[in-house]
């Protein structure tokens, strides 16, 4: 793998590389406030694959200091989670349909699995169900279940292939269940968190993209596309609770809960907002119209619920906002539109 040198708009450093990866030591500035110059508020470390430069870029609150992680040139890198114990990073593709494992410590491209047994299948949601030791990636046809100890296939959750994409994949906290988002199907499927078993319906419901859930499991959120809603689910009933329509239209793409359980928040790609409401099982809407330009593909949170970070692709940068005030702290420039992905780590 080659060494790649970027910059963001706010950092100045000296590059000193090893294989894979390109560090930038901080020179004074570091990662700094848009603004006023102050330095980016909080510590820990942001993540954000890039599909048109197949890599992880890195960026170090603590240190203020950035790198990159270069994945193999067939990669084309999509969403990412971090391990339970935080040590490891994983990214799906949907180029070469692997899933890449980077080591945090010290920062290492570690291996690409491959996910399915037909070549090339784009993966994209990843889920760590509770009491196993494996990961469950969803990919072209199925749900790829992989051995975390030594990273082997073990095989695929039947009976959901076909020619839709599975997306989303959401793990009970507390039962050994799953449950997958399959869109062009219009069916939202569960099963046991094993492989070779047969997954089944659990709710019928119009597009679905992406799946969030509650602590206790008793609620699975959907975010959805035709028409642009979040759906509320009794997980225990199988039955849709309520539907909530966004305010303006537009693209849903991810849907995440803020740490403390309170705030659901769901992204838009290609318009300028992201969408917010408290948690409850009939939902109102509402929006943070973000600076034109700017859209919301994909966010993470701090894990104190105070900040969300959100990763624009139209105008590539990390935006920074406080969810007490939903007003804007920091942004972080990228250098690339191909962004896809973010996760903090504090």
């Amino acid at each position: 793998m080659r060494a790649r040198f970027f910059a963001s708009a706010v950092v100045l450093g000296i590059a000193a590389s090893i294989i894979g990866i390109m560090f930038i030591t901080g020179c004074g500035e570091g990662l700094t406030s848009s603004g006023n110059g102050s330095p980016v508020p909080g510590l820990g470390t942001i993540y954000v694959s890039d599909s048109d430069d197949d890599c992880i870029y890195v960026y170090n609150l603590n240190t203020n200091s950035t790198a990159t992680v270069e994945l193999p040139s067939s990669a084309s890198p999509n969403w990412m989670a971090l391990s339970p114990d935080k040590q490891k990073l994983y990214c799906s593709d949907t180029g070469s349909g692997k899933l890449h494992v980077i080591s945090l410590s010290p920062l290492t491209y570690e291996a690409g699995i491959t996910c399915n047994v037909l070549p090339a299948q784009p993966t994209y949601g990843i889920a760590f169900p509770r009491n196993s030791n494996c990961i469950f990636v969803t990919n072209g046809w199925d749900v790829s279940v992989i051995d975390l100890d030594d990273y082997t296939y073990h095989g695929f959750v039947y009976g959901t292939g076909g020619s839709t994409q599975l997306y989303g994949i959401a793990s009970h906290p507390i039962q050994n269940k799953i449950y997958t988002a399959k869109k062009t199907d219009n069916k939202i499927l569960t099963s046991t968190a094993t492989w070779s078993v047969s997954p089944s319906t659990l709710v019928d419901v119009d597009t679905p993209h992406d799946l969030a859930i509650n602590s206790d499991g008793s609620r699975l959120f959907a975010s959805c596309n035709s028409p642009t809603r979040v759906v509320v689910i009794s997980t225990e009933a199988a039955t849709i609770i309520s539907s909530s329509e966004t305010p303006f239209g537009g693209n849903y793409t991810r849907i995440k809960l803020a740490p403390d359980g309170q705030t659901l928040f769901v992204g838009c790609r290609s318009y300028s907002y992201i969408d917010y409401a408290a948690v409850s099982d009939t939902l109102a809407m509402h929006t943070i119209t973000l600076e034109s330009g700017h859209d919301s593909i994909d966010f993470d949170f701090y894990p104190d619920s105070s900040r969300i970070l959100i990763l624009s692709e139209d105008d590539p940068k990390v935006l920074i906002y406080s969810i007490s005030s939903m007003s804007k702290e920091a942004e972080i420039d990228l250098p690339s539109s191909g962004v896809t992905s973010i996760v903090y780590k504090p």
